[in-house]
Formats: structure tokens, C-alpha cells, sequence
């Protein structure tokens, strides 16, 4: 597929990268930790603050910018703000450790290309300077025909091709020769398509205005559009800011190829993720052969779409062709399931606690794909359990419903992993009304993942790894500990890191090697996190030892 060939290596171009990071050792990391002719590029040259940065931009000229956010004299900002004046096409990631959504929306607007949070993931610098070198080839060998025409002129076509496809894809009717003539026109000349929508994920616990939602809808657009380009070979069209839908052109007539969809798919969610924050899950349908399809492959790539439900947030989802009407789901057995409720809070704890409530519910659920039916059936089963157990104790039990909004919470899921995490927190409750022991079984889990930091604390240990151990989702597991301990994963961790760093401090190893013993790469952001948690530097620290 020739729309696709963005990984092409597109001969032997090498794209120059200047660092710009006032802190000699984190500048040195990223110049080391880099295998630069691995990805194509080279460094062309490293500056300590903003002005001699700018100096080594006039001398180099360089295709990618790393630079931080905050420097001496000019800062990161101001830097930005001129290089887009003089340049448009340079590739800027900035570099900060502001999080919140605002602050990264002003630096794109800016003009900022990708952003990457301190302390440095170097992962995730790797994954982006390699979209970088993907954009950069992709935007060399563009065969985009504009000599012809105007600047102008190129963007009212491309306006009039894009409302044209969204009419097509709504399904109104054409006659067969205004298709004809407007595919002319706007020379689509695809002998072979496929629709993929993209919808934002979007939790309980995180949802949005209607018109914030629409506003972020639109930024993920534009984005997006910027990936895919104005060339004709993928058309991007923001369906009523609900949904973003790329038309796929097919060019050479090959047969599907989902590797290579899955593979172009993948890189567009990084780049999303990357620079907002948030994740996308994208429907494909099955190809296309003519304009007259468009209308059903988007209703197909929408039902692909729906597949999240099941297979969670950030998935890809092929249209796979299911007759809805032949499924038989027997009913019957899930009325014994409340029984096994009873024997799973009476008899498991810990760990195995959590395991069975899991097995249990993936009986319940097997194959069933209905969602309707499958919130149905996890209600029905927690509501004669509730009532079975807590019988004769209306307090309590109206307490346990209160909790979970009497079971709306159920009802209001976009993903039956969260069906799944909710499903278990209930069953948890009734272990600690059933079991009327002084440590819970939610204060018993709580104890095993601090058992599992302390013994953890000295790798790359993630809130995945804990969720995986205890059988939770990340998402929920993240909840669950703030609200059982009042504090967050990462709180508890460079708790249990400090300390243990405190003592290794001790015994006359350098503040470095001592972050390499407690998990954390960066010493900068150790000492940052130090002083945060001890309340001095690790300097201050030793220094107050030596005086005692």
C-alpha cells in the first residue's frame, strides 16, 4: 500500500538534532543514551541556555530541536516563539515537568512539536525522534502536487474533497456521475479503501463538558491531519466532533494488509498519546471498492469501534462479520452465581481472594457479547448476593449501594474491564461485612502492595506492575489506593525509596549511585525527589549526619 510507506528508509538521509538543557549531566545523558545513526540522525550541536542555542541554530541549521523549558536567560518559550518566526518545519520537543492539559495545549500552540515530562523516559525520547525521522521522510518525499496552483486555491480543494467525503460517509445520495465527477476532481483516484474511525476514550472517572469535549475532539483533529498530510492518499475528516475518520486509499490494488493498518494506526496513537495525554481507539473496516461503499465501511468501522468495550482503551479493532441473530446465550446457569458468591467471601483472602472473584466473573461472562446483557447479569448477580448476605441488615446493605450509586456505576461503563474492577470492589465489601474481622480485606490487599514496593522498590516498578500482581485494572487500582491510604502509588513508593536511599547514604555511596540502588535513573530528579519526601537534599542530608 503506497499510502502507507512511511517507514520507508527513502535513502541514506540523515537529519541533524541540537540539545539545548542548561544541566551539563542531563544534556550529556541524552547526547550518550541516543544510538543517533540507529534512527538517522546525528548530532549537530549542544548548548547550555537559549542564547547559545540560538547561536547553534543559525551555525547548523538542524532538522530537530530537544530543548528545555526552563534555562538561563532566554527560556524555552521565548526560544520556541522565535524559531517558528524563522522556521516552520523544524522538528521542537520541548522538554517539562508541567502536567496538566492547559500548559501542553499553550506549548503546541506555540508551535511545539512533541512534549516529553521530566524525568526523562528514554523510551519514549527513542519512540519520538524515530516519529520525527518518520514525519521529517514523510514530508521529503511528499507527493504532494501544489506548483500548479496557489496556496489558497490548494486549501479551498481540499475544504470542498473533505466536505464531499463527509456528505459520502453520512450516506447521502449522489447520482452515480456527480460521484464520478467529484472524484475527478478531486483526483481520488483509489482503486481500494478502508475506513478507520478513531474515538476518544473517555472514563467515568474523567468525563467532559459537551463543548470542552468537542473543543478536544477538534485539537485531536487537527493533529491528526497534520500526520496524515493533504496529498489524497488519506483523506481526514472530523465526523460532527465526534468521532475523527481517515479514508485509506489503496493505490497499487493489493490485498488488505493489516499489519500494515495496525503498524500506521499504532504510530498515530503514540503521537496522540505522546502529546495529550489521552488515548484513541480506532475502528477498521473491511476494504472498499468503489465510492458507493463509503457509507457502509464507516458503519462497519464503527461497529469494529464498539469492540472496545471488550478489548479496552488504546485498542485497534477490525470489522469482523458476526450474524447477531443465530447467538444463543443460556441463562440459567447465572442464577446459581450468587451461591458462589457466598463460598468465595466466606472462604478466599488476599491475593486468592481477588483471583477467584475474577474467575468467577469471567464464567459469568464467556462469550456473551452483548453489552446490555452483560451489565445486566453482573447487576442481577451483585444484587441477590448483597441481598443474600447482608440480610436483615438494610443499613448496611443500603451503605454498600450508596457507594456504587446503586449500581449506576455499572450501568455507565465504557469497558467491561471497569465492569470487571467494580465487580470486585462489591465482593470485596461483602468479604469484610461477611468475614467481621478487624483488618479488611481491602486493608489486607493495601498490605500486600506495600509488601510488594518494599521488596520491588529497586527496579523501573510501574502502577501496571502492582495492578497486575493484585488483579486490578491500573485504573482502578490507582483509586484504590488513594482512597484507602489517602495518599498516591507514587507517594508510597518514593516513600519506601527515600528511606531505603537514606540509609545506603550512609554507608558513603555517591548520591548517584545510590538513585541507581532505589529504582530511580535520574539523578536529578532523585534529589528532586528526596528533598521532597526528606524535606532537604540528599547534600543537606548527609551534612546534617556528619554535624551530629
Amino acid at each position: 500500500m503506497q499510502v502507507l510507506s512511511y517507514n520507508d528508509s527513502g535513502g541514506s538521509i540523515v537529519f541533524k538534532v541540537l540539545v539545548i538543557e542548561d544541566e551539563a549531566g542531563i544534556r550529556k545523558s541524552m547526547i550518550k543514551g541516543v544510538d543517533w545513526n540507529d534512527i538517522g540522525c546525528e548530532i549537530c550541536g549542544e548548548a547550555d541556555s537559549g542564547l547559545t542555542g540560538l547561536e547553534k541554530y543559525f551555525e547548523t541549521n538542524p532538522d530537530i530541536i530537544i530543548t528545555d523549558i526552563v534555562m538561563p536567560g532566554i527560556d524555552g518559550i521565548t526560544f520556541l516563539k522565535y524559531i517558528r518566526s524563522k522556521n516552520e518545519n523544524v522538528k521542537v520537543l520541548l522538554i517539562t515537568g508541567h502536567r496538566d492539559f492547559e500548559y501542553a495545549m499553550a506549548a503546541l500552540n506555540l508551535g511545539a512539536s512533541r512534549l516529553l515530562l521530566k524525568p526523562i523516559n528514554y523510551n519514549q525520547l527513542m519512540d519520538i525522534l524515530k516519529d520525527f525521522v518518520i514525519e521529517l521522510k514523510r514530508e521529503k518525499s511528499s507527493t504532494r502536487k501544489k506548483e500548479s496552483v496557489s496556496d489558497k486555491e490548494f486549501e479551498r480543494l481540499v475544504k470542498e474533497r473533505d466536505n464531499f467525503m463527509l456528505s459520502m460517509i453520512k450516506g447521502n445520495t449522489f447520482s452515480q456521475k456527480y460521484v464520478a465527477e467529484q472524484t475527478e476532481r478531486f483526483s481520488i483516484s483509489f482503486s481500494g479503501f478502508f475506513i478507520v474511525t478513531a474515538g476518544l476514550d473517555i472514563n467515568n472517572e474523567c468525563r467532559r463538558e459537551p463543548v470542552e469535549l468537542c473543543d478536544l475532539i477538534q485539537d485531536l483533529y487537527t493533529v491528526i491531519k497534520n500526520i496524515t498530510g493533504d496529498d489524497g492518499n488519506i483523506i481526514t475528516i472530523n465526523v460532527d466532533n465526534t468521532y475523527i475518520c481517515m479514508v485509506i486509499g489503496n493505490n497499487d490494488g493489493s490485498d488488505t494488509d493489516c499489519e500494515h493498518i495496525f503498524n500506521y494506526i499504532k504510530f498515530i496513537q503514540n503521537r496522540i498519546r505522546g502529546t495529550f495525554q489521552h488515548n484513541l481507539s480506532f475502528g477498521v473496516s473491511r476494504q472498499g471498492s468503489n465510492m458507493g461503499a463509503v457509507n457502509e465501511c464507516y458503519r462497519e468501522s464503527l461497529r469494529a469501534l464498539e469492540e472496545r468495550f471488550f478489548s479496552g482503551e488504546n485498542s485497534i479493532n477490525f470489522f469482523e462479520s458476526r450474524d447477531l441473530s443465530t447467538r444463543k446465550v443460556e441463562t440459567l446457569p447465572f442464577l446459581s452465581f450468587d451461591t458462589e458468591v457466598l463460598c468465595i467471601v466466606k472462604k478466599a483472602t488476599g491475593r486468592e481472594l481477588i483471583k477467584e472473584i475474577h474467575m468467577l466473573f469471567d464464567r459469568t461472562i464467556g462469550n456473551i457479547r452483548d453489552k446490555s446483557m452483560i451489565r445486566s447479569i453482573v447487576i442481577g448477580i451483585l444484587a441477590v448476593a448483597l441481598k443474600k448476605i447482608c440480610a436483615g441488615d438494610e443499613k448496611n446493605a443500603e451503605k454498600i449501594l450508596e457507594r456504587y450509586n446503586y449500581f449506576k456505576m455499572i450501568v455507565n461503563c465504557n469497558y467491561i474491564y471497569r465492569i470487571k474492577d467494580i465487580f470486585t470492589s462489591v465482593i470485596l465489601d461483602l468479604h469484610d461485612y461477611i468475614s467481621k474481622k478487624k483488618d479488611s480485606s481491602k486493608k489486607d490487599i493495601i498490605r500486600i502492595i506495600i509488601e510488594f514496593l518494599e521488596a520491588n522498590y529497586d527496579r523501573d516498578i510501574s502502577l501496571n506492575d502492582v495492578a497486575d500482581y493484585v488483579y486490578f485494572s491500573s485504573s482502578y487500582i490507582s483509586s484504590f489506593i488513594k482512597n484507602e491510604t489517602g495518599r498516591g502509588f507514587t507517594d508510597i513508593l518514593n516513600e519506601i525509596r527515600i528511606e531505603r536511599a537514606k540509609d545506603l547514604l550512609r554507608t558513603g555511596l555517591r548520591t548517584y549511585e545510590v538513585a541507581e540502588k532505589v529504582g530511580i535513573s535520574d539523578p536529578h530528579y532523585f534529589s528532586q525527589v528526596f528533598k521532597k519526601v526528606a524535606g532537604k537534599t540528599p547534600t543537606e542530608f548527609m551534612e546534617s549526619i556528619k554535624a551530629k
